[in-house]
C-alpha cells in the first residue's frame, strides 16, 4: 500500500512514481495550462499520521528525546480542521516530493515476521488547492477550493501471524479496531437509503477525519491492495469484499465555490462595495435626516457637560467642608491645651490631676467620635458624587 501511494524513491516522472508524485505532476500541469491573467493559484499541503488513535504532525515532529504532542481535531461549520497541523505552500511538483519525503522518515515502522518494514500507522497526505478567476458567464470573480486526501491505511493483521508482542499487539490491535470501524461506516453509507440514519463517524479519528471524503462532498477512489499468497486467503476475500462495498457508494460532489472560510475574498469585496455605496450615498442630499440626529446627541453632549461641571462643583465645596471640619477639630484640641495649662487647683496644675484628666479624656474621645462620625458622612458624600460623575462620562 505504502508503496502505492509514495512509488520508488526516484525522481519526479521515474516509471516507479506512486500515486502521490503523480497526483503533484497532474495537479501542477493543469495549472500551468489554466493559467491566465486573471487566474490565480495558491497549493498547500500538510502530511500527519494517526498512531494508536492520536494525531501526529509528520512535517514538524517534536525535537529528539521530547514526545510527541497529539494534534486536536475540531469540527468547524466549514468542516473538519486539525488544530496544531502545520501546512506548508509547495510551488512544484518537486516541492511536494520533498514533504513527501520528510514525512515518510517521520512516519512509524516495524519489523515484524510478515513485513520487514510494516507501517504501524495510518498516514494522510493532503493537498488543499484555491483558485481566483473571473466567470466567463457573470463576468464576476469567484473562488473554488479543492482539498484531496491521499490515504494510506495500515494493513489489518492476524497477531498469530506476525508475531506481534508488547508495543507491537497494542499497535495491531489499534490497527484492526480503525480498520473495523472503517468497515461498518461504508456499510452504514451503502444501506442510508434503506432506513439506516446512523454513519458512526466518530468511532475513530480515521473515519472522522475522512467523513468527508467518505460520504461527503467528494469523489472517492479506493484501491485495495491483495496478495495470492495461499496463507492470506481470508484477508484477501474480505479486502475485495470491502472494496466491493465501497463501491456501492453514492456521493454529490458539488464545486466549493464561495463556501469555505479559507476563502473569503469574494465576502470582502462585497463588504468593500457595500461600504463605498453608503460612503457615496451619505455624502449627498440623503444624509439630512441624520443631521437631525446629528443636533440631537450635541444637545445630550452639552446637557452632559453643563451636569459634569455642577457635580465638579459639589464636589469641591464638600471637600472645602471636610477640610473646615478638620481644622475646627485641631483648633479645639488647642484650646484644650492651653486651658490646663492656666488652672491650678492647691498649687498643682489642673492637667496633672487623674480626675482631671480622665474626665478631659472621656470629652476628647466623645468630641474625637462626633468630629469623625461627621468627616465618614462627608467622605461618603463625597464618593457618591464622584461615582456619579464617573457615570455621567460613560
Amino acid at each position: 500500500k505504502t508503496y502505492t501511494m509514495e512509488g520508488g524513491q526516484g525522481a519526479v516522472g521515474h516509471d516507479t512514481r506512486g500515486v502521490i508524485p503523480r497526483v503533484a505532476e497532474e495537479i501542477f500541469s493543469y495549472i500551468e495550462e489554466s493559467s491566465n491573467s486573471a487566474s490565480r493559484f495558491l497549493v498547500r499541503a500538510s502530511f500527519m499520521q494517526i498512531y494508536n488513535e492520536q494525531l501526529q504532525d509528520l512535517l514538524h515532529p517534536a525535537k529528539q528525546g521530547q514526545p510527541r504532542q497529539p494534534l486536536k481535531i475540531r469540527e468547524v461549520p466549514a468542516g473538519i480542521y486539525i488544530q496544531g497541523l502545520s501546512e506548508s505552500v509547495v510551488k512544484g511538483p518537486q516541492d511536494m516530493m520533498e514533504l513527501m519525503r520528510i514525512g515518510s522518515q517521520h512516519r512509524k515502522t516495524a519489523s515484524t515476521q510478515m513485513n520487514w518494514h510494516s507501517s504501524r500507522s495510518h498516514a494522510l497526505f493532503s493537498v488543499i488547492v484555491e483558485h481566483s478567476g473571473v466567470s466567463t458567464v457573470s463576468k464576476k470573480k469567484i473562488i473554488t477550493i479543492g482539498k484531496l486526501n491521499l490515504v494510506d491505511l495500515a494493513g489489518s493483521e492476524r497477531v498469530k501471524e506476525s508475531g506481534a508482542e508488547g508495543e507491537r499487539l497494542g499497535e495491531a490491535c489499534k490497527i484492526n479496531s480503525s480498520l473495523s470501524a472503517l468497515g461498518k461506516v461504508i456499510l452504514s453509507l451503502t444501506t442510508r437509503g434503506k432506513g439506516k440514519l446512523h454513519v458512526p463517524y466518530r468511532d475513530t479519528k480515521i473515519t472522522f477525519l475522512l467523513r468527508d471524503s467518505l460520504g461527503g462532498n467528494c469523489r472517492t477512489t479506493l484501491i485495495t491492495n491483495v496478495t495470492p499468497a495461499a496463507m492470506s486467503y481470508s484477508e484477501t476475500l474480505s479486502t475485495l469484499r470491502f472494496g466491493n462495498k465501497a463501491k456501492s457508494v453514492r456521493n454529490d460532489a458539488r464545486i466549493n465555490q464561495d463556501m469555505s472560510e479559507q476563502g473569503l475574498l469574494l465576502a470582502y469585496e462585497r463588504e468593500l462595495k457595500k461600504l463605498r455605496d453608503e460612503l457615496a450615498r451619505t455624502g449627498g442630499k440623503e444624509t439630512s435626516p441624520d443631521n437631525g440626529r446629528l443636533q440631537v446627541l450635541e444637545c445630550e453632549l452639552k446637557g452632559a457637560q453643563e451636569m459634569n461641571e455642577q457635580v465638579q462643583q459639589t464636589l469641591k465645596e464638600r471637600e472645602e467642608e471636610i477640610e473646615s471640619t478638620r481644622r475646627e477639630k485641631d483648633k479645639l484640641r488647642d484650646k484644650i491645651r492651653a486651658m490646663e495649662q492656666q488652672l491650678l487647683v492647691g498649687g498643682t496644675h489642673v492637667q496633672e490631676m487623674p480626675e482631671f484628666r480622665e474626665a478631659v479624656r472621656e470629652v476628647e474621645q466623645e468630641v474625637g467620635r462626633q468630629f469623625e462620625e461627621r468627616i465618614r458622612l462627608l467622605e461618603k458624600e463625597r464618593e457618591r458624587e464622584r461615582s456619579e460623575k464617573e457615570q455621567l462620562w460613560r
